[in-house]
């Protein structure tokens, strides 16, 4: 009779650490039964990073944070070098698909639309990721992997065009297609969805953006989204 207690207890305590285990697991289920990939999951390690001017490497220190919202810390740069992970991190602030990749909704009378994108899947819903840099717990910076950058100026225009990788996080799997512009008179915002599948998880986005700017600001940009790697990309920050 002793044994069969003593062997009733160790069922139950195996029992109760595979639950715990599975609740701490950031990868397990999020509710509809799947865990979610990660194969898109950004993971840095010891990487450098350029300064704000674009081209000398950086030697600060500080944090690095993620935004869904509110911001969370995910990682560091010490003395220039980047590391964070995202794998297994599911963030909590998710919006519908459409809201989430639209420069501006329907519904805003400011705002002149032209086109439309497809979403094969309206329900899914979706976060992407900005990262920060924040120096001295008071300084931020944008954070970005881009590159491939051309500048050219036609009086006070100038155009830049460049490459950036960008994340999203994504409840269930959705594809995307087609281009939808958004002016407001101001500025005038066009992206354009090459059929992109995003798997559900973590998706790698690669967005070639052409910006054009006067003496003061930017008033049009062009952005062709899609999952095909692009090579040539660096870790820089921005102070705007």
């Amino acid at each position: 009779m002793k044994k069969m207690y003593c062997k009733g207890v160790i069922l139950i305590a195996l029992l109760l650490a595979a639950v715990l285990t599975a609740c701490d697991n950031p990868s397990s289920s999020n509710g509809s039964g799947t865990p979610p990939t990660d194969t898109g999951a950004p993971k840095v390690s010891g990487e450098s990073v350029l300064d704000t001017n674009g081209s000398s490497p950086s030697t600060r220190t500080g944090k690095v944070a993620f935004r869904d919202y509110f911001l969370k810390e995910i990682g560091k740069i010490e003395n220039g070098k980047l590391t964070f992970d995202l794998t297994g991190f599911q963030p909590t602030n998710l919006e519908n698909v459409g809201d989430n990749i639209h420069y501006a909704p329907s519904d805003n009378s400011a705002f002149t639309i032209t086109g439309q994108l497809t979403i094969s899947n309206p329900n899914a819903k979706s976060v992407r990721c900005h990262l920060y840099f924040i120096e001295n717990d008071s300084d931020y910076y944008d954070l970005y992997l881009e590159g491939n950058s051309t500048t050219t100026v036609n009086g006070d225009d100038k155009t830049r065009t460049y490459d950036r990788e960008e994340y999203i996080y994504v409840d269930q799997d959705v594809t995307i297609s087609g281009t939808r512009s958004a002016a407001d008179g101001y500025y005038a915002n066009t992206r354009t969805f090459n059929n992109v599948t995003l798997k559900k998880g973590w998706n790698k986005l690669y967005n070639h953006r052409i910006q054009i700017s006067d003496n003061v600001e930017p008033y049009s940009s062009t952005n062709t989204y899609s999952t095909t790697p692009v090579n040539g990309l660096k870790w820089v920050l921005s102070s705007h």
